[in-house]
């Protein structure tokens, strides 16, 4: 189960730096012949941003060139790092500085498919295109009112406040146009329906009814092009199964966090998550999932032993060595019952979060056996433990806040300066053994430590430019 934070709001400011580089991707993709159109939050654009992202509709079969010209342009104007995520047939487009700092989200959509549907097909809307004052391929009010009704009902069967007070304005001022796209793109007895709730301002019903469009949409696309649909629908499950079962790593950026209590973890990962969230242009808590110790698809085993009644469970965690470590065997049975948790509990949690290519953050892992083995009343030897360590998932990255003894212990009093001072050795000793260690210096603020991460983050999970 991920862990909740109070993240900060992901703050996106448009300057110069942008406009510049949305300017000249916007003239090489018309100079080299790649038909595009700007999806909604249009007004203003390339001077004024007025969303996260930047939603560009491209001709389909043209990806490759704009890929490219992308990647040119990206360059041309110093982003150190892209990463792409692929979505059906839209790719999210994240460039990064961390030098500026600066970050840009652009995505280039072919077509416009929801699960292998393609709602709107690009000729539809590059005909319903033209150019605003400003030079860009925008769409005509009435139509990209339509695309901001049926995306938000069909997809996500919610309509944002700001987008129903658009909708409804446009409707009351086109409202024969506007019916008119709506038979085109629904059997007459549905789009009669959505007619009649648009006519009462019933956006709530609207969104009730999401499911019942959607299915009625993709009837509707069904009939229409049967074979080009039946395609696209298999190109979507293939996708899904591939990114949870036969390509999970590709789509997985795991990491963990370790360090004696005391150190900062905790404020460290809010404020990586926040700084992940600017370079993503979103906000952390749609990027990051962050868990605690373990997967916890197995109970503790001090809750177990209470639901049988055989002892109350221990919650006084302020004092991590509170309890005397168990036998051997006990020590044995209780290794194996955490060790079960990751090797069951990983791979639901990494292939959850690889559908959507989100962050999967550990605030301390099974490296605790490691290190800290007294916390869980392990008593076994250390060769024995690391074998356990190494038969699970492991992160691409393992961060360890470092810091000197006496400065943790003024934090945190819940560890003597003894066991402090033996804990960070042991994750010295380990960071120089692996290569997925990195050591971050604690004694910086976190805003500090959070930039250093990110750089590592980067250079591993991401492109150089």
């Amino acid at each position: 189960m991920a862990d909740t934070f109070n993240f900060e709001p992901t703050k996106v400011e448009w300057n110069e730096n942008h406009i510049n580089l949305l300017k000249d991707l916007l003239h090489s993709f018309e100079k080299n012949s790649v038909k595009y159109v700007i999806l909604k939050n249009d007004d203003g654009l390339p001077f004024e941003n007025h969303s996260k992202d930047v939603d560009i509709v491209i001709e389909p079969g043209k990806y490759k060139c704009a890929a490219q010209l992308i990647k040119d342009v990206y360059k041309h104007h110093n982003i150190e790092y892209c990463k792409v995520h692929k979505f059906e047939r839209l790719r999210c487009w994240y460039g990064f500085n961390t030098k500026i700092p600066f970050a840009i989200h652009i995505d280039l959509l072919e077509g416009f498919l929801h699960k292998g549907f393609e709602l709107f097909p690009f000729e539809i809307i590059y005909k319903n295109a033209y150019k605003n004052s400003n030079g860009v391929y925008v769409l005509n009010s009435t139509f990209g009112n339509v695309i901001l009704l049926l995306h938000s009902t069909i997809c996500y069967h919610k309509i944002k406040e700001k987008y129903a007070h658009s909708i409804e304005q446009e409707y009351s001022k086109n409202k024969e146009s506007f019916n008119e796209i709506l038979w085109q793109l629904f059997e007459k007895k549905t789009a009669d329906k959505l007619i009649w709730l648009l006519s009462n301002n019933k956006f709530s019903e609207i969104e009730k009814l999401g499911k019942y469009f959607s299915h009625q949409s993709k009837k509707r696309i069904f009939i229409k092009r049967p074979f080009f649909t039946i395609y696209n629908v298999f190109d979507f499950i293939w996708e899904k199964v591939s990114r949870i079962i036969f390509n999970c790593n590709k789509y997985n950026s795991f990491f963990t966090v370790h360090a004696p209590d005391g150190t900062g973890k905790t404020t460290f990962i809010k404020s990586l998550a926040e700084k992940l969230g600017y370079y993503y242009v979103c906000n952390p808590q749609d990027l990051c999932h962050i868990y605690h110790f373990r997967p916890l698809l197995l109970p503790n085993l001090g809750l177990v032993a209470e639901k049988a009644k055989v002892m109350k469970q221990d919650t006084d965690f302020t004092k991590p060595h509170r309890a005397k470590p168990a036998g051997k065997i006990n020590s044995f049975i209780r290794m194996t019952y955490y060790w079960l948790d990751y090797v069951i509990g990983m791979p639901l949690i990494l292939r959850k979060n690889a559908q959507f290519s989100k962050f999967t953050i550990f605030d301390r892992y099974i490296y605790d056996f490691l290190i800290d083995p007294r916390r869980s009343r392990i008593n076994l030897p250390f060769g024995l433990r690391k074998c356990f360590t190494k038969l699970v998932k492991q992160p691409k990255i393992v961060f360890v806040l470092d810091a000197p003894a006496d400065i943790i212990y003024k934090r945190k009093q819940e560890l003597d300066p003894g066991e402090i001072s033996r804990q960070l050795e042991q994750f010295r000793k380990l960071s120089k053994k692996n290569s997925r260690y990195y050591l971050l210096d604690a004694t910086k603020t976190p805003n500090n430590i959070a930039n250093d991460a990110i750089d590592i983050i980067f250079r591993n999970f991401t492109h150089k430019l």
